[in-house]
């Protein structure tokens, strides 16, 4: 829908194609406020601020710690090596607690938003996230606490840790 939207009119506004889309699709009109603000939610997921800031990293923000639905031993590793060498590991657990707050508000808006065809859809999406947020929140948290780190040891952590408490369809990349 949006392609075309903006291949019609490439100035339109987002906001006013998802309405467009939301309206067409008969979803609950609530909706437009949660999805416009997921993408922050994604990217707090994804990448790590402290890491940026740290290494001055513009186009490799989180160093690639996660991939492809793969957690990256030797870049957690890295990651958790220099975040506690340099000081400021209460900071990268700070970032990671915002995350896993964040996906909770998320889904917790997404819990009241009115049934509609795709309400199972919305509501398993916001889970997952969530559950994604608070398990790597745990998982730094631990990577944190035993570093340094080889990748071995970092791999060894995360592959317990999934042992643990299984995240389908995640993985550890060999």
């Amino acid at each position: 829908h949006a392609a075309l939207a903006l291949t019609a009119n490439p100035n339109r506004d987002s906001s006013e194609i998802l309405r467009e889309w939301i309206v067409e699709n008969q979803l609950p009109s609530d909706l437009q406020i949660l999805l416009e603000k997921s993408p922050e939610l994604i990217l707090r997921l994804r990448y790590l601020d402290v890491w940026k800031v740290l290494k001055n990293q513009t186009w490799m923000p989180s160093e690639n710690w996660f991939r492809d639905d793969n957690f990256v031993p030797g870049a957690c590793a890295k990651i958790a090596n220099t975040v506690v060498e340099e000081n400021v590991a209460d900071l990268l657990r700070s970032e990671r607690a915002l995350a896993s707050a964040m996906a909770r508000n998320h889904l917790l808006e997404a819990d009241s938003l009115p049934v509609c065809e795709h309400t199972d859809f919305i509501i398993e999406s916001y889970q997952w996230a969530c559950h994604f947020a608070e398990w790597t929140e745990k998982m730094w948290d631990d990577l944190l606490n035993h570093a340094p780190l080889s990748r071995a040891q970092c791999r060894a952590l995360i592959e317990a840790r999934l042992d643990e408490d299984p995240l389908p369809p995640l993985s550890v990349m060999d």
